[in-house]
C-alpha cells in the first residue's frame, strides 16, 4: 500500500468513494460533487492524502486536512482541521489497518506544519469511524447538534 498526495487524475475515483463511503446508520450526508478537490481549494496549505493499492491502482482511503491558526486562551495556536476521511467500501479487506497508517501519516505531516492538535467532525452514529478514532487516541471535546430538513 502506498500513501501519496491525491492528484487530479484521482478525481473520479474519489468522487465515487465519497458517494459510497459508510457514514453511519441515520442521515446520510452525501455531496454529489464533480470535483472532489473543490472543498480542499477553500483551505490554503491543505493536503489530500490517499492510500493506493500499488498492485491494482485502487484507492483505498482518503484523508484531507489544512493547518489553521486559532486564538485559544489568548494564545495563537496552530491546529490541523481534518475535513475529510473516507474509505472505499469496495476495498474493505484490511481497511482499519490502512486507515490507521493514513492517520499516523497525517499526524506526522500536521506536526511538521506546526499543528499542536488535529480536530474534525464525525456523526455520532458513525460507529466505525468512532472506533478508529478511539484506537488512535482521540477524545471527544464537545458535541454539536445539527438539524436537517
Amino acid at each position: 500500500m502506498l500513501i501519496r498526495q491525491a492528484v487530479p487524475e484521482d478525481n473520479q475515483a474519489l468522487c465515487r468513494m465519497e458517494l459510497l463511503a459508510p457514514q453511519g446508520s441515520d442521515i446520510r450526508i452525501t455531496e454529489n460533487r464533480r470535483n472532489f478537490f473543490f472543498k480542499s481549494s477553500m483551505f490554503p496549505d491543505n493536503e489530500l492524502l490517499v492510500i493506493e493499492n500499488e498492485k491494482t491502482g485502487q484507492l483505498i482511503s482518503v484523508m484531507a486536512y489544512a493547518p489553521m491558526d486559532f486564538r485559544i486562551g489568548g494564545e495563537t495556536v496552530r491546529a490541523a482541521y481534518m475535513f475529510d476521511w473516507r474509505t472505499n467500501p469496495e476495498a474493505q479487506r484490511g481497511i482499519d489497518r490502512t486507515m490507521l497508517r493514513l492517520w499516523l501519516t497525517l499526524q506526522d505531516h500536521a506536526r511538521a506544519k506546526g499543528a499542536r492538535f488535529i480536530f474534525g467532525h464525525v456523526k455520532s452514529d458513525n460507529n466505525r469511524a468512532i472506533s478508529i478514532y478511539d484506537r488512535v487516541g482521540t477524545r471527544t471535546e464537545g458535541t454539536r447538534r445539527f438539524f436537517t430538513l
